[in-house]
């Protein structure tokens, strides 16, 4: 939440009073320092400081912001977020490669992901679906996790044995199965040890698995531990130290 104190939130009655058809919903609940027990109307707010009853300087009221928007959409399902050391996988039903039952998927780095999500926690919610859509959007550059991909990006095959270890916990699969394909131990599936330096081919090969055997948005969030990955992301040694 964001809270607007004195003249910004006296704006933003103005705001409520101008928009109640197609403003947020539901507006606000406006406060004055000195009467904390009582909730006013934008309109009594207008005529109380009009009556000279109630201070500009002592109102403030708490709006949603963009990343609260973003927590409602991880509780309901439609969007799941999994950090790890130095990446964050996304997953929504309308973004990214398409990794069946409706859900499609992307890397993103944790920096570039830090730097979005302090900006949405700052951000007041204007238009749900514009933010929803303009936050995902500002998630760039990303991996796609697609098949091969990490020939032509550099990144994507850095991090590919990190996201290939997210996915497999993510999407139930059988870890030592994969890990025994791709050692080797299972003949068709021989790799080389230069494939096993870089985990371009590891993560081809989990990808393949996933396509098998697609899981959906929910049963990601439900692996991903949905309420509880996103904080421990900004308890990040990195980004505590820049925002001291």
């Amino acid at each position: 939440m964001i809270r607007l104190k004195g003249r910004e939130a006296l704006l933003y009655a103005y705001y409520a009073i101008l928009s109640r058809e197609t403003g947020p919903d539901p507006f606000p609940r406006f406060l004055a320092e000195g009467d904390e027990g009582r909730f006013l109307e934008p309109e009594e707010i207008l005529a109380g400081i009009g009556h000279g009853r109630i201070k500009r300087e002592s109102l403030f009221c708490d709006i949603p912001s963009v990343w609260d928007l973003l927590l409602e959409a991880e509780a309901e399902g439609s969007l799941v977020m999994h950090p790890s050391r130095n990446t964050v996988l996304v997953f929504t039903a309308s973004h990214g490669a398409d990794l069946g039952d409706g859900v499609r998927g992307f890397a993103i780095h944790a920096e570039v992901f830090e730097h979005a999500s302090l900006q949405a926690m700052q951000t007041p919610v204007e238009n749900r679906d514009y933010d929803y859509g303009r936050f995902l959007i500002s998630l760039y550059p990303r991996m796609p996790l697609l098949r091969g991909r990490w020939e032509k990006d550099l990144d994507l095959l850095r991090y590919s044995i990190e996201i290939a270890l997210e996915l497999m916990t993510l999407f139930g699969l059988d870890a030592p199965l994969v890990w025994k394909e791709f050692s080797g131990e299972s003949p068709e599936k021989g790799f080389t040890e230069e494939h096993v330096v870089h985990g371009g081919v590891l993560l081809d090969h989990v990808l393949d698995r996933i396509r098998e055997k697609p899981v959906s948005l929910s049963d990601l969030g439900a692996a991903s531990g949905r309420g509880t990955s996103l904080p421990g992301l900004f308890s990040r040694p990195a980004l505590a130290k820049e925002t001291r």
